[in-house]
C-alpha cells in the first residue's frame, strides 16, 4: 500500500471512528478496534505522536470499558508497546509486552498464534536490546506455534523465520541464517506477493547478510529491488525507506564508490530526522554509518562530530552495554588514532571489547574487529608484544568462524566470505616482516594464517565434494549429476553466449549456485570434524629430506601513513620437520612480477638466450633461501599470485646451474595440502589415455597431432591393460563417464582465453607447428582483475568432433564436476593446462583447479605452449620412470634431466613447462601391477582395443625411439 493509500485509508477508519464515538450505545469492542487501526495507520505513516495517542486511548478504553483482561486490551498493550520499541523507548515496551503474553496466554492457552505474535514482539524487543540469549527461545517457541497451527507456508511463519535469521545474522551465524532468509522470502512472494512491504523486508534482510558476507553481487540486486518497492509502497521519504537508502549505501562504501553513497546515507539521515525523535538509535545509526564514510576520506573533524553525536544518542537510548554503544567506541576511537590521540583511542577500544565480549561472547566477529583495531593501535605506537596478542585471538575467531560458515556456500561464496577477512592474513604478514622480524611467534602466526588461508576455498570445495562422494545415496548422487549436468549446460551457453542470452546465462547461473548451495549444506553435514591446521601438523606431514616454502603475497599496512595500505609485496616462510619456522622476506612485488614476465618470455620462445632472464628471476625468489634451504634434496613449493606462472626447475644459480639439477621439486596450493593427503580413496578403475582425437573436417581450429598419436603408443606398452581411446573414439564423454581411473593421461589440444576475448583464430593447414593450444601472450591479469570463477569457463580440451561445435569441448567448470576421487594422477599433454585467471591466495582458477576440486591426488600441467615432439619424448621418459616405480615427482625430474642432456632439447623451452602438483609419491604398487599386466581387451564399453608390451627394465631409457616417429613440429597454443 503507497502513502496515498495509507491516507485514504486513515480518513476512512477516522470517519468510522467518528461515527462509532457518536453513538450513544456504541460497541466499546469496535471503537477500541476503531482507535488501533487510526493508531496503526499513523504508525505505518512514520507519525509516531498522533499513532501513540491513539493507541494510549485505545488501552485505557479497553481497560475501562471492557475489563483489563479482555483480548482486546491485549492487542492495545502490543501496539503501544510496538511503537514504543520503534521510538527506542525499550524499558517503557517491555512491562506491557510482558502483560500482553501473560494475557493471551491465560485467556487462549499457550499454543495459540496470538500467543506466538506476542512471544515475537517480546523477542524482538529483546533482540534490540542486545539481549540475545533471552531473544532466541522465545523466537524458536513462537515459530513452533504457528508452524503447527497455521502451517509450514503461512505469512506469520515467514515472519518468524525472518526474526530468527535476523537473529542468527546479529550473532554472526550466516549460515544458520540464510537458509531461514531464503525461506520467508518465497514464503512472502508466494503468499502476499511480490511487491508486498513484508516481501520488501525480506529482500533487505537477505542482503545485508550477503553484504556481511561480501557477496556484494548478490545483495545489490535485492537492495535496489527491495528500495524500487519500498519506495512505491510507502513513499519517498517513509521510515521504512530509510534503512533501504542505509543498506544500499553501505554496499556502495564497501565496494569504495564513496561518491554513490554519500547521498544515500544523507537521505536515510534527513528521513530519521524528520520522522524520529532526535534522540532515536536509529537516527545515531545513519550518524554512525556517514561518519565512517567521512573517516574513510580523511575529513576526521566531520567524522568526530557525528560520531560522537551517535554515541551520545545510543548511550541514552541503549544503555551503557549495548553491542552499538560498543560500534560508537569503536569509531570514535579510530578517528583519535587517526589523528595520532592514541591514549584516548586505547581506552576507547578496550571499553569496546568489553562490552562486545559481554554481550556477543567471545567467539564473535566483532569481538575479532575489536581485537584487530587494538592490535593495531599498538603497532602504531610501537608495542609489538600487546600486538601480536591481540592478533592471535582475533586471529583464532575469524579462523572458527570460517569453519563454521565456509562449508555451507557455494564455492564464489566462499572466496568472496574470504575477501571479507583478507586484510587480517595481510596484516599479519606485513607486521611480522617489517615490524617483529626477528619474533619466532610473530613468524609462527603470520604462516599458520597463511597456511590456513592459502587454498581454503580450493580445499573446502574439494572436500565438500569427497564427503558427498563418501556418503553417495542414490539420491546424493542423482543431485550431483543434476549440477554437473548443468554445469555443463552452463559452459556451453557462455561459450556462444549473445547479447540477448543474458539474461538466460544469468538464470542459469543463479540455479547452479543454488544446487550447489543446496549440496554444500549436505556435504557439511557428512564432514566430520576438520582437522586444525597448526603449523606442528604440517612439520608431521613433512617427508625428513624434504623443506615446505610457502610463498605469501601481501600488502604492507603502515598504521600511521595517510593511506595506511601501501605496496604489495612477497614473503617466503621456510618450514622443515624440526625446528621453528623461518621467514625470508622477497621485497617489492612490482621487479619481482616484471622479471617472472621477462622470463616467461625468454622460456616460451625456444630461440634465444634464457639464462640471463633465469638467473635474474633467481637473485630476486630463491636466491634469499638458499641460505636457509641449504642442500635439501626435495623442495615443497606453495606458490602465490604470478609466482604459479613460475617453473621453479628453470632458474639459475650462481654457479649457471638450474635448480632441476639441485632438488626434486613439487607444487602444493598451500601447506595444508599435507594435512589432507589421507583423505584419498583408492582409484575404482583401471589407467585411462585418451590421445590424439579426430576433431573433424577442415582442421581448424584444432590440428591433428602425430606426437600425441605416439603419445598414445608408449603408454599402451608401459600399461598393457589401460584403456587408450585415440582417434573418433578420444571422445569427450570418455572423461565424464570415467570413474576414478588409477591415473588419466590427456594428450590434446588445451586452450585458454582471457575474459572478453574472442574465440580460438582457426590454424592454417600450411602452418609448420603441430598446435596442442591456443596462445595467450604474456601474462593472465592481475589477481584483482575479473572474476576468477569466470575463468573457469575461459579454459578447457579438445575432444573428438571439437571442430564441429563446442559440445565436444571439455572446460574446466566440467572437469571440476569429473569423477576423479581415487584417481592418482592427471596428466595434461597439452599447453598451457597450468595456466588461467590467478585468485588472490587461491592460485590459478583453470583446468589444474578443477581437478583438484575432482579428486585428482596429483596432477602434471603445462605453462607455456610445448614442443610436440619434445612432449612425445618427456611423456615416454616420464612413464617409464612410473612403472619402474619412481615417484611422480621424481619421475618427471629424471625425464626432464633426459631432456636437459640432449642438445636438441636443452632449452628449458622444451622440459620446464610441465610441472608436477600434489602427491609425490608412487603410484600404488599394487594398481601399479595390474596397470602393467598384459592383458589384451577386445570391444568393451567404450570400444577400445588394447595390445601387449611390457615396460623393459631400463625405464626412461626404452621409449628413446619415439623421437624418430614423431614429426619436428610444437604444439603452441594462441
Amino acid at each position: 500500500m503507497n502513502e496515498g493509500k495509507y491516507r485514504a485509508a486513515l480518513w476512512l477508519a477516522q470517519r468510522a471512528l467518528w461515527l462509532h464515538e457518536s453513538q450513544p450505545e456504541a460497541d466499546k469492542l469496535a471503537i477500541v478496534m476503531n482507535l488501533a487501526l487510526v493508531g496503526t495507520i499513523h504508525h505505518r505513516l512514520g507519525q509516531f505522536r498522533p499513532a501513540e495517542s491513539f493507541f494510549q486511548r485505545a488501552l485505557a478504553l479497553g481497560e475501562s470499558k471492557l475489563g483489563r483482561e479482555h483480548l482486546g486490551v491485549a492487542a492495545a498493550l502490543n501496539n503501544l508497546a510496538w511503537l514504543y520499541r520503534d521510538l527506542g523507548a525499550y524499558a517503557r515496551a517491555e512491562p506491557l509486552l510482558l502483560r500482553a503474553l501473560t494475557l493471551r496466554e491465560r485467556a487462549l492457552g499457550r499454543r495459540h498464534p496470538d500467543v506466538g505474535q506476542s512471544l515475537d514482539n517480546l523477542a524482538l524487543l529483546y533482540q534490540a536490546q542486545g539481549a540475545y540469549a533471552r531473544a532466541e527461545p522465545l523466537f524458536l517457541r513462537a515459530l513452533a506455534i504457528h508452524e503447527s497451527q497455521l502451517g509450514r507456508e503461512h505469512p506469520a511463519v515467514a515472519a518468524d523465520l525472518n526474526y530468527l535469521a535476523g537473529l542468527y545474522r546479529d550473532l554472526g551465524e550466516y549460515a544458520r541464517a540464510e537458509p531461514l532468509f531464503e525461506r520467508a522470502l518465497r514464503i512472502d512472494e508466494r503468499e502476499l506477493g511480490r511487491e508486498h512491504p513484508n516481501t520488501v523486508i525480506d529482500l533487505n534482510d537477505l542482503a545485508g547478510l550477503y553484504l556481511e558476507q561480501g557477496a556484494y553481487d548478490k545483495a545489490g540486486p535485492l537492495y535496489l529491488r527491495a528500495l524500487r518497492i519500498g519506495e512505491k509502497a510507502f513513499g519517498q521519504e517513509h521510515p521504512l525507506v530509510a534503512p533501504l537508502l542505509n543498506g544500499l549505501a553501505l554496499l556502495y562504501e564497501r565496494r569504495g564508490a564513496y561518491e554513490e553513497a554519500r547521498p544515500l546515507y544523507l537521505r536515510a539521515l534527513r528521513i530519521r530526522e524528520q520522522t524520529f525523535d532526535p534522540e532515536h538509535p536509529s537516527v545515531a545509526d545513519s550518524l554512525n554509518s556517514l561518519a565512517l564514510l567521512y573517516r574513510v576520506r580523511g575529513a576526521y573533524g566531520e567524522a568526530e562530530l557525528l560520531v560522537s553525536r551517535a554515541l551520545d544518542i545510543r548511550k541514552r537510548a541503549l544503555g551503557q552495554e549495548h553491542p552499538d554503544v560498543a560500534e560508537g567506541f569503536n569509531g570514535l576511537a579510530a578517528v583519535y588514532q587517526e589523528q595520532g590521540a592514541y591514549e584516548h583511542a586505547s581506552q576507547l577500544h578496550v571499553h569496546a571489547l568489553r562490552i562486545r565480549e559481554k554481550a556477543l561472547g567471545p567467539g564473535h566477529p566483532d569481538v575479532a574487529a575489536s581485537l584487530e583495531s587494538l592490535a593495531s593501535l599498538y603497532q602504531a605506537q610501537g608495542h609489538r608484544q600487546p600486538a601480536l596478542a591481540y592478533a592471535a585471538r582475533a586471529a583464532a575467531i575469524r579462523e572458527r568462524h570460517l569453519d563454521a560458515e565456509l562449508g555451507a556456500l557455494p564455492e564464489v561464496r566462499k572466496r568472496r566470505l574470504l575477501e571479507t577477512v583478507r586484510s587480517e592474513a595481510d596484516w599479519l604478514a606485513s607486521f611480522q616482516a617489517h615490524d617483529a622480524p626477528g619474533d619466532e611467534d610473530a613468524v609462527r602466526l603470520a604462516l599458520v594464517t597463511a597456511l590456513r588461508r592459502k587454498g581454503r576455498v580450493l580445499d573446502e570445495t574439494a572436500t565438500a565434494r569427497a564427503a558427498l562422494r563418501r556418503n553417495f545415496t542414490s539420491a546424493l548422487r542423482a543431485e550431483l549429476d543434476e549440477l554437473v549436468a548443468k554445469q555443463a549446460e552452463l559452459a556451453v551457453l557462455q561459450s556462444g553466449a549473445r547479447a540477448t542470452q543474458v539474461a538466460m546465462v544469468r538464470a542459469l547461473q543463479d540455479e547452479v549456485d543454488r544446487r550447489e548451495t543446496e549440496l554444500g549444506r549436505k556435504s557439511a553435514a557428512f564432514r566430520a570434524q576438520s582437522t586444525p591446521i597448526t603449523i606442528k601438523r604440517v612439520q608431521a606431514a613433512l617427508p625428513e629430506d624434504a623443506a615446505l616454502v610457502e610463498f605469501v603475497r601481501y600488502r604492507h599496512f603502515d598504521p600511521k601513513g595517510k593511506n595506511h595500505w601501501n605496496e604489495a609485496r612477497y614473503v617466503a616462510y621456510v618450514l622443515r620437520r624440526q625446528g621453528p619456522p623461518q621467514s625470508i622476506p622477497l621485497g617489492e612485488a612490482a621487479p619481482i612480477e616484471a622479471a617472472i614476465e621477462a622470463a616467461r618470455r625468454a622460456l616460451t620462445r625456444p630461440v634465444g638466450e634464457a639464462r640471463g632472464p633465469l638467473r635474474a628471476l633467481d637473485a630476486l625468489i630463491f636466491a634469499p633461501l638458499r641460505p636457509a634451504l641449504g642442500e635439501t634434496p626435495h623442495l615443497l613449493l606453495a606458490p602465490d599470485a604470478v609466482l604459479h606462472l613460475v617453473p621453479f626447475e628453470a632458474l639459475v644459480d650462481e654457479q649457471g646451474s638450474y635448480l632441476l639439477e639441485r632438488a626434486l621439486l613439487t607444487y602444493l596450493s598451500s601447506g595444508r595440502d599435507l594435512v589432507r593427503r589421507s583423505q584419498h580413496a583408492p582409484a575404482r578403475s583401471g589407467p585411462l589415455v585418451v590421445a590424439a582425437p579426430d576433431y573433424g573436417p577442415g582442421g581448424k581450429p584444432f590440428v591433428p597431432l602425430p606426437g600425441a598419436t605416439a603419445e598414445a603408443e608408449a603408454l599402451r606398452r608401459h600399461f598393457p591393460s589401460a584403456s587408450v581411446l585415440t582417434g573418433l573414439r578420444a571422445r569427450k564423454d570418455a572423461l565424464t563417464q570415467a570413474h576414478a581411473p588409477l591415473f588419466v593421461h590427456v594428450a590434446t589440444h588445451g586452450f585458454v582465453r582471457r575474459p572478453g576475448a574472442p574465440p580460438p583464430p582457426a590454424q592454417g593447414a600450411a602452418s609448420s607447428v603441430r598446435p596442442r593450444g591456443l596462445r595467450l601472450e604474456g601474462l593472465p591479469p592481475p589477481p584483482d582483475e575479473g572474476d576468477p570463477e569466470g575463468a573457469l569457463d575461459l579454459a578447457g580440451l579438445a575432444f573428438a568432433g571439437a571442430n564441429r561445435g563446442p559440445d565436444a569441448v571439455l572446460t574446466a567448470r566440467e572437469a571440476a564436476g569429473l569423477d576423479l576421487w581415487g584417481t592418482q594422477l592427471v596428466v595434461l599433454s597439452a599447453c598451457e593446462t597450468g595456466l588461467g585467471q590467478l585468485g588472490d591466495g587461491e592460485g590459478v582458477y583453470g583446468l589444474r583447479r578443477a581437478l583438484t576440486v575432482a579428486g585428482a591426488e596429483s596432477q602434471v600441467v603445462s605453462l607455456w605452449s610445448v614442443s610436440d615432439a619434445a612432449t612425445s619424448k618427456l611423456m615416454g621418459f616420464y612413464y617409464g620412470e612410473l612403472a619402474a616405480g619412481a615417484g611422480r615427482s621424481e619421475a618427471l625430474r629424471r625425464a626432464r634431466l633426459s631432456l636437459l642432456a640432449a642438445p636438441a632439447t636443452a632449452h628449458p623451452f622444451y622440459w620446464a613447462a610441465f610441472v608436477p602438483s600434489g602427491d609425490w609419491r608412487p603410484l600404488d604398487a599394487g594398481a601399479l601391477e595390474d596397470a602393467k599386466r598384459d592383458v589384451a581387451v577386445h570391444g568393451g564399453a567404450c570400444g577400445c582395443r588394447t595390445a601387449g608390451g611390457g615396460a623393459p627394465a631400463g625405464g626412461m631409457w626404452a621409449p628413446l625411439a619415439l623421437g624418430a616417429l614423431i614429426a619436428g613440429a610444437r604444439r603452441r597454443a594462441r
